[in-house]
């Protein structure tokens, strides 16, 4: 009885370090295929804002009880324009950190500090603290002569995400930030993805527009 139940525990641990594990890595894949940042400005960390949620709104289709705490910690990179717009390109690397209680709380690099207020089986919709590094004249002073730097600035995000079904799973995502200081101003994406073919239990692939 005692050696059944130490199986059983290894197997629900092993199951949920998988999971961990493909959503980490889909991290560190979604940093080579990177979008541009968002605009006239930065991100907080390499990847788009969206990248740092790829994989969590599908972990509940196969796993529908979530572990309570679950902890992501890799690197990623990314070769983008130094600001929406530029012709000129650089690579921006650093940690991707991604925290998170339940379906509930969540603490991440790309997705701020926040809560999912709302979520069912397959959807979730959050508010998140987040804030934006900004743009510096020269990153381009040749374009930028003139309009001054853009300062990083704190903001707050509304962003929603529904799974189409676990034999169809694309995932439909929209989100509006607004910041406070700095451009001072509203940004808003709407986007698709889902795994591709040869994603297995320990490596997934994303694309989408």
């Amino acid at each position: 009885m005692l050696n059944s139940r130490r199986k059983r525990i290894n197997e629900v641990r092993n199951k949920q370090t998988g999971i961990a594990a493909i959503c980490w890595v889909a991290v560190a894949i979604g940093g080579v295929a990177a979008l541009p940042g968002t605009a006239f400005a930065q991100t907080p960390s390499p990847l788009g804002e969206w990248q740092y949620s790829v994989g969590i709104p599908l972990q509940k289709m196969w796993q529908p009880t979530i572990p309570d705490w679950q902890l992501r910690v890799g690197a990623a990179a990314s070769f983008q324009p130094r600001y929406e717009g530029s012709d000129r390109y650089h690579l921006m690397a650093g940690p991707s950190i991604d925290v998170r209680y339940k379906d509930l709380f969540f603490l991440s690099s790309g997705e701020g500090f926040g809560v999912n207020f709302a979520q069912g089986p397959n959807w979730r919709a959050s508010l998140a603290a987040v804030y934006d590094l900004g743009r510096r004249a020269h990153d381009d002073p040749q374009e930028l002569n003139g309009l001054g730097n853009i300062n990083a600035a704190p903001g707050l995000k509304l962003s929603g995400e529904y799974v189409i079904s676990k034999d169809f799973p694309l995932v439909l995502r929209a989100d509006v930030r607004r910041y406070f200081g700095g451009s001072n101003g509203w940004i808003g994406d709407l986007g698709a993805y889902m795994p591709m073919p040869g994603s297995t239990k320990k490596f997934f692939w994303f694309a989408g527009p």
